[in-house]
């Protein structure tokens, strides 16, 4: 981190991977942000206006196109498209209908289409034309139990675009040439988790299983046991204990994972909440228990009521470069993100911080609204470092 740089915990649902740099709007909406992958250097390209500005998770997704960036609503009723290049912002309203907002959080571009699926109980599909940017959407309640939560993986296979059910063992199948839904049930007691593809297979993980399921008859080839353990620490009168919880069951869990990337060949399994990750050799099937980061001694304590959690790694977003070469993952309660990647057939990760410039931070501030400065003031900003909150 450079000497006058500012130390920030950012707090996003999503990344975009644009040539070595991260771009994503933050929790609170203030505006599009950018952070290099290698230094950590953070700056605002876009600020928001006073209608936008503020509204908690406006925007759950984004997803890169022809160097434009498309942000899908999770509280908002529009989509955003960013010219990156070009550094201006486009809206396109979705129906009046929808104008309270759908939660969309699965994005995926295929054939000049952008999909996105609402992940929790509203069963919507939007499907937007790249090319005339027209915006249908669809409901499949017709197809589906109500109330049921969608996984945060979606695959392309064919002319289709799936997704499962985290609560039941069902794929959910849309036809883009047909705006068509189907679904196929499997034999998996506890729901879907996460979902991958790489070859011939599907994958899917369920709590300490892992199915393999053949891409041509879709049926089930391989069921892989998982030993595993989440590792939890808590502090409880001063004193930090770790626990392990036996797939996330003592937590009321849904699923205990919720995201899965595949690069050079592995499979990696992440957990939103917990220190530990799964790790599947492709080639062999090896299944690894994996920590990101440091334990104890870098840990942050979060006090919540009497008795405070703690975690390492705290992921909000896990997402993989266009090359497939390495993953990132946000992490909230740690602060900054970690990148991981394969050398020799092993993981190394590395953990970098945000911080922004102290100009930047300057125009931040009064763009923003979190600092009012009359025309030509000027401030010395490190006396605002001891009473702003959220800088480490």
């Amino acid at each position: 981190m450079s000497k006058n740089g500012i130390k920030l915990n950012i707090w996003s649902d999503f990344m975009i991977i644009f040539r070595q740099k991260m771009i994503y709007i933050d929790e609170f909406t203030n505006g599009i942000f950018e952070t290099n992958t290698e230094t950590g250097n953070t700056k605002c390209l876009y600020y928001f206006d006073k209608e936008k500005k503020g509204k908690y998770r406006g925007y759950s997704s984004g997803i890169l196109y022809d160097c434009k960036c498309y942000f899908i609503p999770f509280n908002e009723n529009d989509i955003l498209i960013y010219d990156i290049e070009n550094n201006c912002l486009e809206e396109l309203k979705l129906p009046d209908c929808f104008k309270g907002g759908i939660q969309f959080s699965n994005i995926k571009v295929f054939k000049n289409y952008l999909i996105a699926v609402s992940t929790y109980k509203e069963h919507y599909l939007l499907k937007l034309d790249l090319c005339n940017k027209n915006i249908s959407i669809f409901n499949y309640d017709s197809v589906l139990l109500t109330d049921l939560t969608m996984t945060r993986d979606m695959i392309v296979l064919g002319n289709s675009i799936l997704w499962g059910v985290k609560e039941k063992p069902y794929i959910i199948f849309f036809d883009i040439e047909r705006n068509s839904f189907d679904i196929k049930k499997y034999i998996i007691p506890n729901g879907i988790g996460t979902i991958a593809e790489a070859e011939n297979y599907i994958w899917i993980n369920s709590y300490n299983k892992l199915y393999k399921i053949e891409k041509k008859t879709y049926n089930i080839v391989n069921i892989i046991e998982i030993e595993y353990d989440f590792h939890i620490l808590k502090k409880k009168n001063s004193e930090i204990k770790e626990i392990k919880y036996n797939f996330g069951i003592e937590l009321g869990w849904i699923q205990p994972f919720f995201r899965s990337e595949i690069i050079s060949n592995k499979l990696f399994i992440f957990s939103a909440e917990v220190d530990s990750s799964i790790e599947v050799d492709l080639n062999n099937n090896k299944i690894n228990n994996i920590i990101i980061g440091e334990k104890e001694n870098d840990l942050t304590i979060k006090n919540l009521g009497t008795e405070a959690r703690a975690t390492s790694l705290k992921y909000l977003c896990v997402t993989s470069d266009t090359n497939l070469k390495c993953i990132l993952l946000n992490s909230s309660l740690y602060g900054g993100f970690y990148k991981l990647w394969i050398v020799n057939d092993k993981i190394a990760f590395k953990h970098i911080n945000y911080y922004m410039d102290m100009e930047q931070w300057g125009e931040y501030l009064k763009k923003s609204g979190m600092l009012v400065l009359k025309e030509n003031d000027k401030v010395d900003l490190n006396k605002f470092l001891c009473v702003l909150k959220f800088m480490r």
